[in-house]
């Protein structure tokens, strides 16, 4: 025998087993529901279609996204900038050291003096803003191994970068 229960008794909320305040409902009961609190601004039965605080926070919400999305599209082009220059840097200090291997020991030293600068080879220019790359020897000039240094400085945004590049040269 199938006893069902009259419509007072069942519950009426069967998610959540409590009931919240709706105008749409009968006074004292309860509804948790997500759209509850837009129930008090309208009756869903009788009107078809958003209402003005829907779009505003929707618009509020969409901003925020597209906020976001285009801070993190500015932060990835400065990071990659950011690498181009370091990759630039470090390929010129590459080619001076290959020079600097090319040249014979004993002309090292006189070829690219400690401290100075090195300029570009002939025809050639450093394509950095402020590019500037110096050869040093940490371990003094008469020594067997000849440890060198080549110091790319650079300048991007107002700021002063460097890359160092470091090898060793033997008779």
């Amino acid at each position: 025998m199938n006893a069902t229960l009259p419509r007072e008794a069942a519950p009426e909320n069967k998610r959540h087993n409590y009931r919240a305040y709706s105008f749409e409902e009968k006074k004292g009961t309860l509804d948790f529901s997500p759209w509850a609190p837009l129930k008090m601004f309208r009756n869903p039965k009788l009107v078809k279609g958003f209402i003005f605080i829907e779009l505003i926070i929707a618009t509020f919400v969409f901003v925020i996204a597209l906020a976001a999305l285009s801070t993190s599209y500015l932060a990835m082009l400065n990071l990659v900038e950011t690498a181009r220059s370091l990759t630039v840097a470090t390929k010129d200090a590459e080619n001076v050291m290959e020079r600097i291997q090319s040249t014979n020991f004993t002309k090292i030293v006189s070829s690219f003096p400690a401290g100075a600068s090195v300029s570009p080879l002939p025809g050639q220019t450093f394509s950095l803003e402020a590019e500037q790359i110096i050869v040093t020897y940490p371990q003094g000039t008469g020594v067997d191994p000849l440890e060198i240094k080549a110091t790319v400085s650079y300048s991007r945004k107002g700021r002063l970068l460097s890359q160092n590049i470091r090898t060793l040269r033997t008779k």
